[in-house]
């Protein structure tokens, strides 16, 4: 190894430590690394298959020898990037007129990083979002991280990652599908008025510890983090304690059409200050139950993802409130891969408000319902780079959010053209 590649190695690992939001996607440098084809871990670029997600669980690693970097031949660079962009159009309207209406390129997303596995344990990631502002010099560049020890007293379930933190879902708000913003998940909705913006959808920083058995059929996450609503506010990031844990089991049917089945079980409780410092704290909660099921088939399936969990912002945290805010969300998500180079996606979100904090807000007020089909079309996959082209529809209906009272709907039409190598 030459001393330049040692010294970029130490780099990454030195700014990885250091961590704000921001998401994840599929790269090639683990086909380059190891020589395999993209479609070894993923069903579908960026979904992972079971193996995929067993090598995600292991810290990115095979543990056979051939993972720590400073053992690849000199020509293997730990580097990634991933850009994408392309048209949009958008409509907002209530129910007696048109609000917005505007088509055009927007800013896209353009992203360079690194995973690193360094010796017998440690992990890491750098990950840095190019953001295009306003103007054609306005550029924003941002460096989130982890780093991760793997396998403490040689045991898959202890396993301890240290910065910004991912929650563990089965559909990841910040990868799955989610150029189309419109079109999120159930995870990314938050009370009307709540003066804290957590949401199961957002990267926090923290730490995580992890496990699982062999093949991560029975998996657990437990990550302890800074309610990162509170950041900008509280030199201290432990001034909002918080916790959420996911369990989750895998039933493998394989003699029947339904291939694999997960049941998952999910709990966090996030706090946020309503006082002049952090002691007068009040907690969100979120619980919840999760299923995907597998179908037909084990490397091109139809790929069913359903959850349901109720959340509730104590009184205090809303203004005006009378009452604790509660709510419930439910989400199915279907895929259907007919090829490797092909994936058919849809969504469909549901928030219908269970009890309202504030005396005399109509029943469907703060409800959503949210909405997204679109197909990804891989048309280049290669171990050296992936290009693709996925075009999507995303609409969010929202009774009595418009300011003349009446029913708000935002249209999103998004096809954006997606590159990574």
């Amino acid at each position: 190894m030459t001393t330049v590649r040692r010294l970029v190695l130490a780099i990454i690992g030195a700014v990885g430590i250091a961590t704000v939001a921001a998401p994840a996607h599929a790269v090639p440098a683990f086909a380059r690394k190891y020589g395999m084809k993209c479609t070894a871990c993923h069903e579908a670029w960026p979904v992972l298959n079971s193996f995929g997600r067993a090598f995600r669980d292991n810290g990115f690693r095979f543990n056979t020898g051939r993972d720590d970097e400073q053992l690849t031949e000199p020509a293997y660079w730990p580097i990634f990037a991933w850009a994408y962009n392309g048209y949009q159009w958008n409509e907002t309207k209530s129910s007696t007129h048109v609000l917005n209406e505007n088509g055009g390129v927007p800013a896209g997303g353009y992203f360079i990083g690194g995973y690193v596995n360094l010796g017998a344990h440690i992990s890491l990631r750098i990950f840095a979002p190019l953001l295009i502002g306003a103007g054609p010099t306005s550029l924003v560049v941002a460096l989130p991280g982890w780093i991760r020890y793997n396998r403490f007293f040689g045991s898959s379930w202890l396993n301890l990652r240290i910065g910004s933190i991912e929650q563990d879902l089965p559909v990841a708000g910040a990868r799955d599908y989610t150029e189309n913003s419109v079109g999120k998940t159930a995870w990314g909705y938050t009370i009307p008025g709540s003066v804290s913006g957590y949401s199961l959808e957002s990267e926090v920083p923290g730490f995580q510890l992890a496990g699982h058995d062999r093949w991560s059929i029975n998996r657990y996450s437990l990550t302890f983090f800074s309610n990162a609503g509170a950041q900008a506010t509280h030199h201290d990031i432990w001034s909002t304690p918080s916790a959420y844990l996911h369990l989750t089991h895998m039933f493998q049917l394989n003699r029947t059409f339904i291939r694999d089945v997960e049941l998952g079980l999910s709990g966090t409780v996030a706090t946020y200050f309503t006082g002049k410092d952090s002691t007068a704290l009040r907690t969100q909660q979120r619980y919840g139950v999760d299923f995907q099921q597998w179908l037909f088939h084990d490397a091109l399936p139809l790929h069913l993802t359903e959850a349901f969990y109720q959340g509730r912002d104590q009184a205090a945290l809303i203004p005006g409130a009378t009452a604790d805010g509660v709510f419930n969300g439910y989400m199915i998500q279907a895929d259907y891969i007919p090829t490797v180079t092909l994936t058919l996606f849809s969504r469909a979100s549901f928030i219908t408000t269970q009890q309202h904090a504030i005396a005399g807000r109509p029943g469907a007020f703060g409800n959503e319902n949210l909405f997204l089909l679109g197909m990804k079309y891989t048309y280049k996959v290669t171990t050296r780079f992936e290009a693709a082209i996925e075009p999507s529809f995303g609409l969010n209906v929202q009774p009595y959010a418009a300011k003349d009272g009446t029913e708000l709907k935002t249209l999103q039409f998004y096809v954006p053209v997606e590159v990574v190598f």
